[in-house]
This record gives C-alpha cells, sequence and structure tokens, in this order.
C-alpha cells in the first residue's frame, strides 16, 4: 500500500493541494510513518479560495504553513471512527490539528463536514494513514478576519417563557448546530461558550422572544 504522499501525487484532481505540500517542504513528512489523517481540498477548492487567495498563500510562507498544518490530524481517524467521537446528543467533534487550532466536524445524517465545508471523499487509505477529499480549503478561526462570513457563524438565541434554544448559523443562513428542543438559561451559555471555543469570531444574534 501506498503513503500518503505517493497516493497524493497521483490523484490528478487535487494536484494543487501537492503544490502547496510541497512549497511548504511538508510533502515529504507524508512519506515517514505516521500515522496521519489528512483533510485534502480538491483543486476546484483550492481555485475557489479568498482572504487569502490560493497564491497568495503560497506567497506567505508562515500562513502557508499554518494552512497546510491545520489539514492535519496525528493518527489515523475513518469516517466511522469521527462519528463516533460526537458527544452522545450532539453532531459536532472537535478535533485537535497539528497546527494547533481546532476543527469543528459536523456528524449528520452519516455525512460529515468540516468546518461548515462537505467531506466529499472519505477514508482514503494508506500505508501510514488516512485521506479524505474536503470541497474547501480549511483555514484556521485565528486566521480568519473577523467580518469573513466563512469565518464567522451567526449563533441565534431565542428563549420561551424562561427556556431558551440556540441556533449556529453559516453566512449563508446554513444551520451548521442547533439545539434539541429548549434548554435552561445555563444550558445555553454553557453550549455557547463551548461553540465559541471552535468558532472565535462567532457573531452573536440579538436575543428574539419566541
Amino acid at each position: 500500500m501506498d503513503t500518503i504522499a505517493q497516493t497524493l501525487s497521483r490523484m490528478a484532481a487535487c494536484s494543487r493541494m501537492v503544490e502547496a505540500l510541497d512549497a511548504a517542504d511538508m510533502l515529504s513528512i507524508f512519506e515517514g510513518s505516521g500515522p496521519f489523517t489528512l483533510f485534502v481540498p480538491t483543486n476546484d477548492a483550492c481555485e475557489a479560495m479568498t482572504c487569502p487567495s490560493f497564491s497568495e498563500m503560497l506567497d506567505d510562507a508562515d500562513l502557508l504553513d499554518d494552512i497546510m498544518l491545520y489539514h492535519v490530524l496525528k493518527g489515523a481517524y475513518n469516517a466511522q471512527h469521527i462519528a463516533s467521537l460526537a458527544p452522545a446528543g450532539e453532531p459536532v467533534v472537535t478535533a485537535n490539528t497539528a497546527q494547533g487550532e481546532t476543527m469543528r466536524i459536523m456528524v449528520e445524517g452519516g455525512q460529515l463536514s468540516a468546518n461548515g465545508h462537505p467531506i466529499t471523499h472519505v477514508d482514503i487509505r494508506c500505508a501510514n494513514g488516512i485521506m479524505h477529499l474536503v470541497s474547501a480549503v480549511l483555514v484556521p478561526p485565528l486566521l480568519l478576519p473577523s467580518t469573513a462570513t466563512n469565518g464567522s457563524p451567526h449563533i441565534c438565541v431565542t428563549h420561551s417563557g424562561g427556556t431558551y434554544r440556540f441556533s449556529v448559523k453559516d453566512g449563508d443562513g446554513t444551520i451548521l448546530a442547533a439545539s434539541q428542543g429548549f434548554v435552561t438559561k445555563d444550558d445555553c451559555l454553557t453550549a455557547l461558550a463551548r461553540l465559541r471555543e471552535v468558532a472565535p469570531y462567532a457573531e452573536a444574534v440579538e436575543e428574539q422572544k419566541r
């Protein structure tokens, strides 16, 4: 079985990721023993990058290192293993990346997404780990400007009769997470604090009465 580096180098749809890893002098890492889990953006995802663009990322060595390491988890995690890590009753797995910041992996109906971006192909097994294809280049939250909609989900809180519920919506209105019914205020605040750990630029929407 080939290594991650060898497998990735044969995947024409991911040649831009190979280019980025090579520019960061990281491609050889994935020849090592590992094990690693690598989230791999497709060429289309790389071309769609904004703030920064793909070329801007390549031209900034520190930024490139941060973004590439953010796609790496230490250890081999297949889709089933990731899904099993979700706390009971919650659809979110918080994963520690090699870059240091956490990645938010949503588990809904057997489908996975990373920081709100669909994982399009899972469990590409290699001799030293596993790869998953993702539909966007994943940028560490602390590197995103606070005005970037893809880095600033909206936390919407509603209340009714002294009980509360919340939902988290991406910039385009897509719901990323939601409480299961109404909860106490303390439970709601605890959940929102946990969400802010993985989405530090989250924008709280003014509380609305139901």
